[in-house]
């Protein structure tokens, strides 16, 4: 935003900190983490979201309203935004550019991560023919506020090996005519049209694959994304799987629209990297118990939102615990899939009867997409209360077989029913809107499971990922052996041809299949 107080607040001697700026710690805790300059003072704090220190010394010299963080945004108390506008002799500007010289400066090969001990004993053949070296290194992202729902995704799907090499390979769409770099923002007067996703999200995986820096900032994709998702503006904590959604759903249109010139289709009906490789067919079975009529219908997803089963949310004693047992992903996909007689109110209108009956439904997984997204629905909403599941549920790292969730007496084909895990976001804490995500991922280019907590990238273990309490996982699918099929999985060679098309650039793909909604049950 255009903030009025720059003037009156940006007071800071260029002069001196260009001589004496340093690393930058809190004056208060010492800590490293999320610091801000004052930009009135020179004075520097930690986030809101560490200890709040750089909050508490604007409360205590109330003129003091702008600051700056290393990721060169600049924010205003007084506003309560981000800005983008600067004084009439650019001081603001002086201090991003001896910031970024200051970055510059520092040596990236400090903090390169090697490889855990325990390595993933099953590799796909595109990660057999990588060059993994030991010193390869891995990026993080930086905090911009509450931003880790976003963070977490992004490096979820930054280790989604074809997904990425796609938008990597992309050449780059509408390049600014001013030649700003992808740190400036777009402005909430720039028209929705005028943004392009794709763009930021291709820089961004793009920084992350080169990890030139220890850390990057996706402060350009946050605010594109404030403007054509407003829902997502301000600094609260959002939900990880409402932004991926809006993210594929997003991505998908653009590559649709703007990569091609036009909609590859009428009512939605495109193919785009994002519905190749993430896109599967449900069939719905719906049975009227009346006369018994079957009626068949196939519907698309992106993603499978999974119920925890009630037997495992109320326990009330340890007793209990031992008799009903760990709760395990195919729980949660067996009461996905599972007959349910419809309700009252979701009486199936029978064409045969010619009015609505009682009836069943069941769910089975026709046609299986390369990367399986789940999402286990921890969180509750009531009336008035909110709550979050805060359940174990035990998933496979490798051979999570889909075979018995299929429909049977089906036709033989090329796709697999089995899936090894790429990556998991984490929720922690017991709140809805509050709380802390981080990601899980197994890079192909390092070998091995890292933890991604915002700009703090970890080595980890496989016990450390299977222990976690999951709230989104992502599954990529294990190709067969040449020449063999599977008896069990659907007749369709979706899944091979998204596999192939994987890799090719977007004028390549074809126009094929609808965009998918969440499915959900």
């Amino acid at each position: 935003m255009e903030c009025p107080h720059l003037q009156e607040s940006v007071l800071l001697d260029i002069s001196k900190l260009k001589a004496h700026v340093g690393a930058l710690h809190c004056n208060v805790c010492r800590t490293h983490k999320s610091p801000w300059l004052c930009l009135t003072c020179g004075l520097v704090h930690c986030g809101r979201y560490v200890n709040g220190h750089a909050k508490s010394h604007q409360e205590s010299h109330a003129k003091h309203l702008v600051c700056i963080d290393t990721s060169l945004v600049a924010f205003c108390y007084e506003c309560d935004d981000n800005i983008i506008n600067d004084t009439p002799d650019g001081r603001v500007q002086a201090v991003r550019t001896i910031l970024l010289e200051k970055e510059r400066a520092v040596d990236t090969s400090v903090g390169a991560l090697e490889p855990p001990c325990k390595m993933m004993k099953t590799t796909t053949a595109s990660e057999e023919n990588l060059s993994l070296s030991p010193m390869t290194k891995l990026a993080g992202l930086r905090n911009l506020g509450n931003t880790c729902f976003m963070n977490s995704v992004l490096q979820s799907l930054s280790n989604i090996q074809d997904f990425t090499f796609y938008f990597r390979h992309l050449p780059a769409i509408a390049p600014p005519a001013n030649g700003r770099t992808s740190s400036q923002y777009h402005t909430r007067q720039s028209k929705p049209e005028e943004v392009c996703l794709v763009e930021e999200f291709r820089k961004i995986i793009s920084d992350l694959t080169e990890a030139k820096a220890t850390s990057i900032s996706p402060d350009a994709l946050f605010s594109a994304l404030w403007k054509v998702a407003p829902s997502f503006r301000g600094y609260q904590q959002q939900d990880a799987h409402e932004f991926m959604r809006y993210l594929l759903d997003r991505l998908h249109f653009e590559l649709d629209t703007l990569v091609t010139g036009e909609s590859s289709g009428k009512n939605g009906d495109s193919m785009t990297i994002v519905n190749k490789m993430f896109g599967g067919v449900l069939r719905n079975e719906v049975d009227c118990l009346e006369c018994r009529q079957k009626y068949i219908k196939h519907d698309p997803f992106l993603d499978l939102s999974l119920g925890i089963p009630e037997r495992f949310v109320h326990r009330r004693s340890k007793a209990r615990d031992k008799d009903v047992g760990v709760c395990h992903l195919k729980d949660c996909l067996s009461h996905f899939c599972d007959m349910e007689e419809l309700g009252e109110s979701e009486q199936y209108l029978c064409e045969k009867c010619r009015q609505h009956q009682r009836s069943t439904k069941k769910f089975y997984l026709r046609d299986l997409p390369p990367v399986l997204c789940l999402h286990l629905k921890r969180f509750r909403y009531a009336t008035s209360i909110r709550s979050k599941l805060d359940l174990y549920v035990q998933f496979p790292l490798e051979g999570l077989d889909l075979s018995e969730f299929m429909p049977p007496n089906n036709e033989s084909c090329t796709s697999s029913p089995l899936y090894d895990l790429a990556a998991v976001v984490v929720h922690h804490g017991s709140g809805v809107g509050c709380g802390h995500y981080t990601a899980y991922g197994h890079s192909a280019r390092a070998g091995g499971w890292f933890h991604f907590n915002d700009s703090t990238v970890t080595c980890s273990t496989p016990d450390a990922v299977s222990n976690s309490k999951a709230y989104l996982l992502f599954y990529l699918q294990r190709p067969l052996a040449k020449g063999h099929t599977h008896a069990a999985t659907p007749a369709s060679a979706s899944a091979t041809t998204a596999k192939t098309a994987a890799a090719k650039p977007p004028a390549e793909t074809s126009a094929t299949a609808a965009t998918p909604p969440t499915a959900s049950k």
